[in-house]
């Protein structure tokens, strides 16, 4: 419900919870499945945001996400240039435990860390494709850089998503 929340927006998440309150909150059993919830939130997700939808309550879904490369150069103004490489994929489990790679279009976020591991850069970006690249001008010293940072996604290796960063 987090990962729904950020993505889709508290508002609309609390505004389909509101809704089902209303209609049903007061009502005897039978009460609601969790397809009536799973439906009033499919109606406030913009049609871009509503594989998450199904990603989330309908299937069994990992990603493989993590930091190739990263590293800084110092601006003259005293910020940092940082350029970091990420792989990103996406893998649906089925019923039996086989797994099937699946096309792979989320929002997914990238991130930059100081060395006391506060973020100095979060931005979301669709990630479309495997091999992604980005270059990021943060105002402090990055210490590590990658995708999903603040691990929101169920991924195999989690540790993996952000790599130190080499000065130049």
């Amino acid at each position: 419900m987090y990962q729904l929340q950020d993505i889709v927006g508290e508002a609309r998440v609390n505004g389909a919870l509101k809704q089902m309150l209303a209609e049903y909150g007061r009502k005897s059993g039978p009460y609601p499945s969790v397809n009536v919830l799973v439906d009033a939130l499919r109606r406030v997700t913009p049609a871009d945001q509503a594989y998450l939808i199904d990603d989330l309550f309908n299937h069994i879904v990992l990603y493989e996400n993590h930091a190739t490369s990263a590293t800084a150069r110092r601006l003259g103004d005293g910020r940092y240039e940082v350029s970091f490489a990420v792989s990103a994929a996406k893998v649906r489990a089925g019923e039996q435990g086989e797994e099937k790679d699946v096309p792979l279009r989320d929002w997914i976020d990238i991130g930059v860390d100081d060395k006391d591991g506060n973020a100095l850069l979060r931005e979301r970006k669709l990630i479309e494709g495997k091999d992604n690249r980005y270059t990021v001008i943060v105002s402090g010293r990055p210490a590590k850089a990658g995708i999903d940072p603040d691990n929101k996604l169920i991924d195999r290796k989690p540790d993996d998503n952000m790599i130190n960063v080499e000065q130049q």
